[in-house]
């Protein structure tokens, strides 16, 4: 793998491992410019330390450089460089030319502190660096973006990004120097403080390199030093912190172990070793990733059925109370989109969820780490028995709606229906129209007879039998006030609607929408008339599906 490539890896899974210690990173209370309240300041400055020279080992592919991590950001030009050379990406609108006034330098970071929030987000955490907080050189914040950065394009990137990133890391450390004398490394921090690890490394790699039996465990200094020079010239590793930075601190810094080892990691993965068993870290990795995503993906489908199952059980419990014509549309169309569609998904994503997290459970029984228990409101059987309440309340409230809606139509109809024949003509439905205001042309009226199987010029009136059956046509369909002509225009311009075949049209409709209208076939009669009006006959187009499937639907709404 090239040093570019390695440069700008990138991870597509979340970055799980890590993630405790930005919180704690970017949350921690600060006491001076420089840092947080902390006893013993000597991890910070190692850690600054760290931070800036792997920042400048990105940097200079580019021929740049920072100085103090703290300040250099401050006007979004070098933050915008370092994040396109290690993701490969271009930061929008990034400004090449320095910026001196404070909005301007802020201004310059949003779109690189944009790219940052991404890289919080994929990690669980909630974006803590702002474009302010690098103008003002806030050192705890600054610490923290960055570490968030080399986790995902370092660390994580070991394992293709999951919660077993640092495991990894530790698990080719321990297995590249496993049988070494005075090794035993457990950890990012003191199993390293002898040097001793670092050289076992190098040496399982290439033995020339090292005459490794000679080294002693008390020499730190000299152990160091001499695995950071091969490492540096050798290895073009850069070196990110001194030989003291890690013998000189009762307890050295983990991140700057991790972050420096990473590149060790990257480097010598592809390079051919006998006691490190790549496919063996794989597997192991893998492994651990299958899980993690498991459970990631049982709590989001999990907790997206709990608040959509709890959603509709209170929904059901209370019945429609609408009193106008649109109020009542919408509940009508808010259950039928529930009962024809939502209802059935969301069945079937029970069923998901009670295998996946079957499958959970074996896996860890498997392993013996113990019995899978997600929270106890997304439990399989919380769920289960929400589900059942939400089936027990759907026949009810179902029949309920139908029962209003059929009442509120019967209601219209008999109040317009002013001489008392128990039959609407054409101006009682416009009348009728008018007061539920829906925005219905005489032509639009003549259209929605006709589609009822009744001629307004005949002098015919519609039953309430046919009033029901075309209101709950309206009611299905959500459509702009447009007129039934502007509809024509714009969805099938000067087209005939001979051409319109039986084929194409049941490929786009429900069984019960093709055999209402096969039922009703004048509403193909009355299309012709409209299609006179609004342009050519004699201009013939090909009529696509997507053309048909929104015309029909405005037709069964008018």
């Amino acid at each position: 793998m090239s040093r570019v490539a390695l440069h700008r890896q990138e991870t597509s899974k979340s970055l799980v491992h890590g993630v405790e210690d930005v919180c704690e990173m970017a949350g921690a209370t600060e006491t001076s410019a420089s840092g947080w309240k902390v006893a013993d300041k000597s991890w910070e400055r190692v850690q600054v330390k760290t931070f800036t020279n792997w920042v400048n080992s990105h940097l200079r592919w580019r021929e740049m450089k920072v100085n103090d991590l703290s300040q250099d950001f401050h006007d979004g030009v070098i933050l915008s460089e370092l994040i396109e050379q290690i993701s490969g990406k271009v930061v929008p609108h990034k400004k090449e030319v320095k910026a001196t006034d404070r909005h301007k330098k802020i201004d310059n970071l949003q779109n690189a502190v944009k790219f940052v929030a991404d890289f919080y987000k994929e990690a669980g955490v909630k974006i803590t660096t702002s474009a302010e907080d690098l103008v003002d050189c806030k050192s705890g914040a600054i610490l923290g973006m960055v570490w968030v950065i080399i986790h995902k394009f370092a660390v994580s990137g070991i394992s293709e990004g999951s919660a077993s990133a640092k495991e990894g890391l530790l698990l080719w450390a321990q297995r590249n120097t496993a049988g070494y004398a005075g090794v035993k490394v457990e950890n990012f921090s003191t199993s390293w403080k002898d040097g001793l690890a670092f050289c076992a490394l190098i040496h399982n790699l290439d033995k020339s390199l090292i005459d490794f039996a000679s080294l002693k465990a008390d020499e730190p200094a000299k152990n160091l030093e001499l695995a950071f020079s091969i490492a540096e010239k050798v290895f073009d590793i850069p070196r990110l912190f001194d030989p003291e930075d890690v013998y000189d601190l009762p307890r050295p810094d983990e991140k700057s172990i991790m972050t420096y080892l990473a590149s060790w990691w990257q480097k010598f993965s592809g390079m051919s070793r006998k006691l490190f068993n790549s496919h063996v870290l794989q597997k192991a990795v893998q492994e651990a990733m299958a899980l993690s995503d498991m459970r990631a993906s049982f709590i989001e489908q999990a907790s997206t059925f709990e608040i959509f199952a709890s959603k509709w059980a209170k929904l059901l419990s209370e019945p429609s109370n609408a009193s106008s014509f649109r109020d009542l549309q919408a509940a009508f169309m808010e259950y039928d989109d529930f009962e024809t569609s939502d209802f059935l998904s969301f069945d079937a994503m029970l069923m998901q969820i009670e295998v996946l997290g079957s499958s959970i459970s074996r896996k860890l029984q498997a392993g013996s780490k113990g019995a899978f228990e997600p929270p106890a409101n997304i439990s399989v059987p919380t769920l289960k028995a929400l589900w059942e309440s939400v089936k027990d309340k759907k026949s009810s409230y179902h029949n309920a709606l139908d029962t209003r809606v059929s009442s509120f139509i019967a209601e219209t109809f008999h109040h317009f229906d002013t001489d008392k024949t128990n039959t609407l003509r054409f101006d009682e439905l416009k009348a009728c129209f008018s007061a539920l205001e829906l925005d219905m042309s005489d032509d639009d009226i003549a259209t929605f007879m006709a589609g009822l199987g009744y001629d307004s010029k005949a002098g015919a009136s519609i039953t309430l039998e046919s009033f029901q059956s075309g209101m709950r046509q309206i009611m299905r369909f959500t459509m702009s006030d447009k007129s039934v002509s502007a509809a024509v225009a714009a969805i099938c311009k000067d087209s005939p609607l001979g051409a319109f075949v039986e084929e194409e049209v049941e490929k786009v409709l429900s069984p019960a929408e093709f055999a209402f209208l096969k039922k009703h076939p004048g509403i193909f009669a009355a299309q012709e008339a409209i299609i006179r009006k609004t342009g050519s006959p004699d201009e013939t187009v090909t009529v696509s599906a997507l053309q048909v499937q929104p015309f029909l639907e405005y037709l069964a709404s008018v």
